[in-house]
């Protein structure tokens, strides 16, 4: 793996949605930790969605939580306190 963290500059002036982050050693079974760039997974909607339907979706992700950790590790960080409006 390469560290390409020092091109998120260049990419910040591309989307401010590119953000530092970093491989755990133990993914790969690598050496050691690499610093990458990484975008955040966020589930977005139209602002005139049905209120009851975003209660479904948000009770939905939540309860199903476990579930999708299971297949996509970046599941792991959805939380009441990770979230935005």
């Amino acid at each position: 793996f390469i560290d390409i963290s020092s091109q998120l500059p260049k990419m910040s002036e591309i989307s401010p949605a590119y953000e530092e982050g970093v491989i755990p050693a133990a993914t790969y079974q690598l050496p050691g930790d690499v610093k990458t760039i990484v975008v955040p997974n966020l589930p977005l909607v139209r602002d005139d969605i049905d209120a009851n339907l975003a209660c479904v979706l948000t009770k939905t992700l939540f309860e199903k939580k476990p579930q999708l950790e299971q297949v996509i590790g970046a599941a792991k960080g959805i939380s009441l306190e990770s979230a935005r409006d």
